[in-house]
């Protein structure tokens, strides 16, 4: 590929050459919300969008990155949340395609462990009538996740906390009430 050019990739990971030029910085940040069991996570889609991936997105120009996630995970899935640490990074080169037609982006992620108040709406859809935006949201078994279409870096960041959670918190919170031993 010419020197001149970068490769992003969509969000069907389909490769996009995009002019050097035409590349735009932008931070974004994503957070990683489990049941208290750490069993499920919380994973969202665009409409349209088969690919699932963490609530989150761009820090806007004057947002601190906690005043983004905060703000992103009300518009995407319509919950509060309480922001933990940051556990995990990641750059990739993306092509917006429709919403930003020609240009790719160099995106830095950053991911936090977040902890949600109050329930799911799984009707929840963010911006309707505009016909765009997330349109799913739901809790995903951990366990199943290599077999969910999700993004790589939001897999992996899903992969950090768990290990992070482990080594700082101890074994998930078990409910042996139900046993029958």
């Amino acid at each position: 590929m010419a020197d001149d050019m970068i490769l992003c990739y969509d969000r069907q990971g389909r490769p996009m050459p995009v002019p050097r030029a035409r590349l735009r910085f932008r931070p974004s940040v994503y957070g990683i919300a489990f049941t208290e069991d750490r069993s499920q996570v919380l994973l969202t889609r665009e409409r349209g969008a088969d690919v699932w991936e963490l609530p989150g997105g761009g820090v806007e120009i004057g947002e601190t990155a906690d005043a983004a996630i905060i703000r992103e995970y009300k518009e995407e899935v319509g919950l509060d949340i309480t922001l933990g640490p940051g556990v995990y990074f990641a750059d990739t080169f993306y092509y917006p395609g429709d919403d930003a037609p020609g240009e790719g982006w160099h995106n830095f992620q950053l991911f936090y462990i977040v902890h949600t108040r109050g329930p799911l709406d799984p009707h929840y859809e963010e911006n309707p009538a505009a016909g765009r935006g997330n349109h799913g949201a739901g809790w995903a078994p951990v366990e199943e996740l290599e077999g969910v279409d999700m993004l790589s870096t939001h897999y992996d960041a899903i992969q950090r906390a768990m290990h992070w959670l482990e080594a700082t918190e101890g074994p998930a919170a078990t409910d042996d009430a139900d046993d029958d031993d």
